[in-house]
């Protein structure tokens, strides 16, 4: 069945037109009894149970403040019902403790079963109810008899409707602590024995068709001097502990045979026993396993009594240690029966777990907070400010409510919300914690409701007194559509003043306060920790048409701060991301695709069906009759990418169909803290061209049974209803290419997904459609992009923005249309420029140095101060240096103001110059201060340096510098540049010769002076050949003398020479003279010198200047160059051919070097 309407708009009311009969919709589980309050779902964990059991007695064994709070003292308004609400169950009540909510009890569940969940419904909160226990109805007519030792006095208990009840002869210890609540205790020389006559219900015959089981839990005390205690006594059927070899052994007698547990029970510890009679096979289990399987008779009834606990007739020994929970069947249990009672009675936490608590009509569908009494939407408050706490839903009574903080502790506790025109309400005083708060309405919980944030103090001013010195007024403005609960505000913004990354914050201000909200920083470009652009990210509550104003505030100060919100996990191939809504799962090994989502607000399971949940894209590309089907869902290398954050948290998925880079394919989703939905972004691109069909870009997969209905809005804005039943049912096919939004839901136990189309951009498509299928496993919806067979180019696109919506179902399609119209009209965002609160310039106190001369270092000082923080120094100081009276001496353009890692509003702005870097005369520092807003302020200080020092050398230098030109009667010419600050009065030039006893000294001449280098000149001439050695000495004004290193020359007469040969091998035929090329020798030396030609033994055949070698030439001197011409003859006609090599020597024993040569071919 399906109902149809029209959204109409009326300026700025929102209607709905009727076309066809809305349906009723569904309910959750019905309620027992209006008379009951509260109830509490307990689910039984499937793991722990072995197949399945009709009318199975599970043990609940739970300790709960709201029973301790709202049941009666003795328990007996307690109850349990079936799965549906209102089937009561069979209970018995071991113990209950009214001062803790401590409850053991014992129901019959109808059908306990490992193939699907199994829960119970426990009910209480009747203050007029007689007691609820219905004893007998849990122990079925199998049972024979039931005892549970939990009686401290008086006869033993049979909790079957068979009252076998035991009386205590001797003495038993009936008050200690057993493994299900009480249990009884003797010892191996006491006379304690439960009695319980001689009961005809306990003989099961001796015919081939004999039946029964029986089970216990013991706790051996230890093994010392054990013998033969019986643990139950009856006739031939005797089950006892006996001492061996310093070990304890389980037996079971049966007709005079004594058959043993394989297993020795530890002293000290629980054991689970059981022994199963059938049809001539016993089998022995301990602790849920089978031990042992023997063939038996049971032997014969007896007229003797059946004893618990029974002493050894033929020693007089009793068992020594603890028993508990004796049950005895007239069936024969089997494995998985054993199993799945000793699992229940091991562990009973593990074994099922307790629901929130349910008020009756608790059906919440939706919990809103507002400013106090108003109907102004607020979700950020400060502390000791009121919160008006708002829901509504089907509710038979007022419902409960109860907040807690994000420490988990709970402010309040079941108080009862007030009806006002229909809705419940509750002016809720913030005391707590900064953070999130969570609130539960009749004991569902809602995660993440509102906030508590730090109120600042003026000036923007943090709790803390940290001052965030720059601001930017960002204004937030509702287009009409709406009231908006933390709706998404998503701003990029350039920094101006470059503030710590650390420092950014958003704050409100309502006219009176400033209150911090929650936000979070991202896609920062940065320096360092510098920010110079950033997404600023937070979420804000305003009503239809409002304007509401925050703003960004950051500083230059590191002033972190962690936010709670978002739960981020990888678990193995998952990625979960868990907002107050959902958790979705984002799997690796599927293509990186939303595997499934759990509804927090529904029932909290899986609702995917084949997964992933996001099935799609998929296409098959046509090859004849076999076309070729490529997915992403399968493509286990897509790269997953998750930024995580408080209040964002963005999943980016890049893979390929099937894993092939020619079918590129993207997912990225961002997820919310507190929103019902997920944007994300798919986008396909083909790397080659072929024919596609079948082509389906979006689509998600649910479980057959986990939705009852589904709504679409198509194109023209009707809004279409229909149900979904279980198994196979009709399909909706071709619904609209241009859907707004498709959900699915049950308004019966509040699960609600849907997805919201928000903008599609394809550059292919054809037949394209949506379907909605409903078959025997799954629901799902299909965008089915390209139909028949389409061809595709490369470079082709395809891409889609959708809001994927998990939320309450109980409010069935209402929710996803509201956020289709909120997605559809974002909030405007306008921002004005960012501004600082530095009214004032920087200021300086005290300026000044400490210095002497220059040959200590000198400081430069100077103290700042300013109305919000110093940032930074420029600092530029000069003087008497390398560049004269103007050289930079030191230069900081970024000299970092720090207290302890920290800017400051004081400090000291300190500089200190080295000695060596200090020089006489007068210093100038510039000192440029600029606070966090750019303000600045300089300060010149200046002072003068004294002269400590004496001059300095920086060049000597003499000429001529060579040996060839440093001779007898050459001169030698000096040239001195020394450094000085103040002024040189005199410089001398000393120097001798090696065979002199004393310096010679000569006045030197002052030639020039630049940027303090004195430059002095002098000469001397050497006599005749020797070393010789000088020096320079010079003073200063303050007659500061120094003298410069020792130069050593050496002067004497040299016969030098070089050789510079340009020969070439020469071919022709025999006795031809030809020409090889020619040489120069350039004489370095002082006199003429001669030089020796020779070619050895082709001397004959080698002339240079036409002289047949050997022969002598003289060279003059003083660089003098000769060239020479050499010629060469080939072989005479009497000789074979061949080629010969020349070696050209050029010989003076007397000259360096004394010889060269060249070599040259002749053939």
């Amino acid at each position: 069945m399906q109902y149809r309407c029209k959204e109409i708009r009326v300026g700025k009311l929102l209607v709905l037109a009727i076309f066809s009969l809305l349906l009723t919709s569904g309910a959750a589980a019905e309620w027992y009894n209006s008379d009951w309050d509260y109830r509490k779902e307990i689910t039984f964990n499937q793991s722990q149970i072995n197949g399945t059991h009709q009318d199975f007695p599970a043990l609940i064994n739970i300790s709960d403040n709201d029973l301790k709070e709202k049941a009666q003292n003795e328990g007996d308004d307690i109850l349990f019902t079936s799965s549906n609400g209102t089937y009561k169950l069979g209970h018995e009540i071991e113990s209950y403790n009214n001062s803790t909510g401590s409850l053991t009890a014992h129901v019959k569940v109808l059908n306990m079963t490992n193939q699907s969940e199994t829960s119970i419904y426990m009910y209480y909160g009747n203050s007029e109810a007689s007691n609820q226990e219905t004893v007998s109805e849990v122990w079925s007519k199998n049972y024979s008899g039931v005892w549970h030792f939990s009686k401290k006095s008086g006869d033993i208990d049979d909790s079957t409707s068979n009252d076998l009840n035991g009386s205590e002869e001797g003495t038993i210890t009936r008050d200690t602590s057993g493994k299900i609540g009480n249990a009884y205790k003797t010892d191996k020389t006491g006379s304690g024995v439960v009695n319980l006559g001689n009961p005809h219900s306990l003989n099961f015959g001796s015919g081939a068709g004999s039946k029964f089981t029986w089970s216990a839990w013991i706790k051996p005390v230890d093994y010392t001097n054990v013998n033969n205690g019986y643990i139950w006594l009856q006739h031939e059927r005797s089950y006892f502990i006996q001492r061996s070899s310093n070990n304890m052994d389980l037996t079971s007698n049966l007709n005079g045979g004594q058959h043993t547990w394989v297993s020795q029970p530890a002293a000290g510890q629980w054991h689970h026993l059981a022994m199963v009679y059938d049809s001539g096979t016993l089998r022995l289990y301990f602790n849920g396993e089978e031990e042992n399987e023997v063939s038996t008779s049971i032997g014969g009834n007896s007229n003797e009594d059946v004893e618990i606990l029974s002493t050894n007739k033929f020693n007089g020994w009793n068992p020594d240690g603890n028993a508990d929970e004796f049950r005895v069947s007239d069936v024969a249990r089997n494995i998985e029966w054993i199993s799945t009672e000793y699992n229940n009675q091991k562990n009973p936490s593990l074994f099922h777990s307790l629901g929130s608590q349910e008020k009756q009509g608790s059906s919440a569908k939706y919990i809103h907070t507002f400013k106090k009494g108003t109907k102004t939407p607020r979700s950020f408050f400060a502390n000791n400010s009121v919160a008006t706490i708002r829901t509504a839903g089907s509710f038979a009574s007022s419902p409960d409510l109860t907040v807690i903080d994000r420490e988990g502790t709970t402010h309040i506790r079941s108080a009862t919300m007030v009806n006002v025109s229909g809705k419940f309400e509750y002016n809720y005083t913030l005391n707590g914690s900064t953070g999130w708060y969570d609130v539960k309405i009749n004991g569902i919980t809602w995660e993440n409701v509102f906030y508590q944030g730090e109120t600042w103090q003026d000036n923007f001013t943090d709790a803390d007194g940290n001052v965030f010195s720059f601001r930017r007024e960002l204004n937030i403005s509702e287009p009409g559509v709406s009231d908006r609960w933390f709706e998404p505000v998503d701003k990029n913004l350039d920094f101006t003043f470059s503030p710590d990354n650390d420092s950014i914050r958003v704050v409100a201000w309502n006219g009176s306060r400033i209150l911090e909200t929650p936000s979070q920083v991202y896609n920062v470009s940065k320096s360092g920790e510098a920010v110079s652009n950033a997404n600023v990210f937070f979420l804000s509550s305003l009503n239809q048409t409002e304007n509401r104003t925050y703003y960004v505030v950051s500083s230059k100060s590191e002033y972190t701060k962690s936010y709670t919100g978002l739960n981020n996990t990888n678990t193995g191939l998952d990625n979960k991301t868990e907002n107050s809504y959902y958790r979705a799962y984002f799997n690796i090994s599927l293509g990186g695709l939303l595997r499934t989502v759990e509804n927090k607000i529904g029932t909290g399971s899986s609702l995917s069906g084949s997964e992933p949940m996001d099935f799609y894209p998929q296409l098959d590309v046509s090859a004849g009759i076999n076309p070729e089907t490529k997915v992403a869902r399968i493509d286990s290398t897509a790269d997953i990418n998750v930024t995580e954050g408080p209040l964002r948290t963005e999943v980016s998925v890049n893979g390929g169909l099937d894993g092939e880079t020619d079918y590129p394919y993207s997912v990225d989703c961002e997820i919310y803290a507190a929103n019902p939905y997920m944007i994300c972004e798919k986008n396909l691109t083909t790397q080659v061209s072929e024919d596609w069909e079948s082509f389906y870009f979006n689509g998600m997969v649910f479980g057959d049974s986990n939705f009852d209905w589904s709504s679409y809005r198509n194109s023209t804005d009707d809004i279409v209803t229909t149900s979904l039943g279980s198994s196979d049912n009709s399909d909706i096919t071709g619904i609209d290419s241009n859907m707004k939004w498709i959900t699915f839901f049950d308004n019966s136990t509040g699960d609600g997904v849907a997805e919201i189309f928000l903008q599609r951009n394809f550059s292919t498509a054809s037949g394209s459609n949506i379907n909605l299928r409903d078959n025997s496993d799954n629901d799902f919806y299909q965008e089915l992009l390209i139909d028949g067979t389409t061809s595709v180019s490369s470079g082709d696109y395809w891409y889609s923005k959708t809001a994927r919506m998990v939320y309450n179902g109980l409010k069935e399609q209402n929710s996803v249309n509201n956020n289709y119209l909120q997605l559809e009209n974002p909030v405007k965002i306008s921002e004005a420029e960012e501004v600082t609160n530095d009214n004032e310039v920087v200021t300086y106190s005290s300026t000044g140095n400490v210095s002497s001369n220059d040959s200590s270092s000198v400081k430069v000082f100077s103290y700042w101060s300013d109305d919000t923080f110093l940032d930074y120094a420029e600092i530029n100081i000069t003087g008497n240096g390398v560049d004269g009276s103007d050289t930079e001496l030191y230069f900081n353009d970024s000299y970092n103001i720090r207290d302890a890692g920290d800017f400051t509003d004081e400090s000291w702005v300190n500089v200190t110059l080295e000695n060596s870097t200090v020089n006489a005369g007068e210093i100038s520092a510039n000192i440029t201060v600029f606070d966090v807003s750019g303000k600045s302020n300089s300060t010149l200080v200046e002072f003068n340096v004294s002269d400590s020092t004496p001059p300095e050398y920086s060049n000597i230098v003499n000429k001529p510098n060579n040996t060839a030109d440093l001779d007898p009667g050459n001169q030698v010419n000096i040239t001195a540049n020394i450094t000085e600050y103040s002024n040189i009065s005199q410089a001398f030039l000393y120097y001798k010769n090696d065979s002199a006893s004393n310096f010679s000294r000569k006045l030197m001449s002052r030639e020039s002076e630049t940027d303090f280098v004195h430059k002095y000149k002098s000469n001397f001439t050497p006599g005749y050949e020797d070393n010789y050695t000088y020096y320079i000495s010079a003073n200063d004004n303050l007659d500061q003398r120094r003298n410069s290193s020792r130069t050593n020359l050496t002067v004497e007469w040299d016969y030098t020479w070089n050789f510079d040969p340009s020969l070439n091998g020469q071919t022709d035929t025999f006795n031809k003279n030809v020409s090889i090329g020619n040489l120069t020798i350039n004489n370095t030396g002082d006199f003429n010198q001669t030089f020796e030609f020779s070619t050895g033994v082709f001397n004959s055949r080698t002339w240079v200047n036409g002289t047949k070698l050997p022969a002598s030439f003289e060279v003059s001197g003083n660089g003098s160059t000769d060239f020479f011409s050499v010629n060469a003859t080939t072989r005479d006609s009497t000789s074979t051919e061949g080629l010969d090599t020349f070696n050209l020597t050029v010989e003076n024993s007397s000259a360096s070097p004394e010889l060269d040569f060249s070599t040259f071919d002749v053939t």
